[in-house]
């Protein structure tokens, strides 16, 4: 049995390429339903870019090296002071998805540094995004 290393580290333009090319369909289909653009790696690489400005800015999480999940809080209202977290994954996330869950507790604290609330929507049919928000 191979122990799988995890990590979670700064997002990368790479790490959105591969995260949008593996896909997890319930992922798709969210942002689809959000935004009506079928671009998948435009739509990342945008939030990416939103939340380069917010601590700890955008991170991924990999297991063996490679990525599984890409994430971060954008600004929602800076006036309200309100930041929306963000993650979507590969289909590989969901063999790593109780390690994930666990790992990325600390950040997503680290996410409320700039915010007063952190708030997003999520469809009821993407169960792993529930659990991680």
């Amino acid at each position: 049995m191979s122990v799988v290393s995890y990590e979670i580290v700064p997002a990368t333009p790479a790490d959105v390429a591969i995260i949008a090319a593996r896909l997890r369909e319930p992922d798709r289909a969210e942002l689809y339903a959000a935004t009506g653009i079928r671009d998948t790696g435009h739509l990342i690489a945008q939030s990416v870019a939103l939340s380069a400005g917010s601590t700890p800015g955008p991170r991924v999480g990999t297991a063996d090296g490679q990525p599984v999940c890409i994430f971060g809080v954008a600004p929602g209202n800076l006036l309200t002071g309100v930041g929306t977290p963000w993650m979507v994954g590969s289909h590989d996330l969901a063999a790593h998805a109780r390690h994930f869950l666990r790992a990325c507790a600390p950040v997503v604290r680290e996410m409320g540094t700039d915010y007063l609330t952190l708030r997003n929507h999520v469809d009821i049919r993407n169960h792993l995004a529930i659990r991680w928000l």
